[in-house]
């Protein structure tokens, strides 16, 4: 194969054709790069002088794709925190009882637990579970290895209502569970509610 080339480099007519076509190669290929050149340039000018319209759009673009976003995210949020508290607060006598124990939050005037440490989870003990699953409660972190349950600031404002309307008329058995409510951490009643 090299020979072959050799031979026909060497011979007079072959050799300048092979040059020419080199030639006409590399002027065929630097002409195009000018021609790319110019391109880019007439483009890259066109864009510098048009540059606020341009950075106009983008801005335009960015914000209602933002508040795409954000309305999405609101309308999410909005539509699970309508569901935890309207299931709670539509809850039949007997299930609202069963989550009674939540009047813990009203009466100690606070939305959110002491502090736990991640190895002390309740999402075992059945009602915990379904709060948990309906967002009435979630654990929010407070450090590295701590967090707290929070309630849903619909339900607590129900049921501060619901002790406030209906105090006078408890029994005496609902007034000792609602003084060991207002007595007890909010760890020993979950520890009274797992045994």
């Amino acid at each position: 194969m090299v020979y072959r080339f050799k031979k026909i480099w060497k011979d007079p007519v072959w050799s300048k054709v092979i040059a020419a076509g080199i030639i006409a190669f590399v002027v065929w290929i630097s002409g195009f790069y000018t021609t790319l050149y110019i391109l880019f340039q007439i483009v890259l000018l066109h864009i510098w002088s048009n540059i606020f319209l341009y950075l106009f759009i983008i801005s335009l673009v960015v914000i209602i794709s933002l508040l795409r976003k954000l309305n999405k995210t609101k309308d999410a949020y909005l539509s699970q925190k309508k569901t935890s508290s309207n299931w709670f607060i539509t809850l039949n006598d007997d299930a609202f009882y069963k989550y009674l124990f939540l009047l813990w939050f009203p009466l100690h005037r606070t939305l959110q637990t002491e502090k736990f440490f991640y190895n002390e989870k309740f999402d075992h003990i059945p009602e915990f579970y379904e709060l948990y699953t309906r967002k009435v409660i979630f654990n929010k972190n407070i450090g590295a290895v701590e967090y707290v349950i929070v309630i849903n600031k619909e339900v607590y404002d129900y049921l501060d209502d619901f002790y406030q309307r209906e105090k006078d008329k408890f029994d005496i058995d609902m007034n000792q569970f609602v003084d060991m409510l207002k007595n007890v951490s909010f760890y020993e009643l979950c520890r009274g509610r797992s045994l």
